[in-house]
């Protein structure tokens, strides 16, 4: 990415000002599916998420990727990670 000065950042960055005054860009969340809150909202729960520029899958495989849909488009949150953050606790 720094041989072409970043491009892809500053089309990505450009791309979201044309709709957002300020972005997070502390977690790679934020980099596919943006939170929107309207302005005059008080609390973030009246956001939703806002497409932002979508990714092809043929953009994976011109880079040697190959697509795995289960492993890139569901989260990994399995009976052990849940385990592991809650313990054994009974199911309310």
């Amino acid at each position: 990415m720094k041989e072409d000065g970043f491009a892809w950042w500053k089309q990505r960055f450009a791309q979201m000002g044309h709709y957002f005054d300020a972005f997070r860009i502390d977690h790679i969340l934020g980099f596919f599916r943006i939170w929107s809150i309207p302005r005059d909202a008080v609390e973030g729960i009246l956001g939703y998420f806002v497409p932002a520029l979508p990714v092809q899958k043929t953009e994976f495989a011109t880079r040697g990727i190959a697509f795995d849909h289960e492993r890139f488009t569901k989260p990994f949150i399995n009976d052990a990670v849940i385990r592991e953050i809650f313990g054994d606790q009974p199911a309310a």
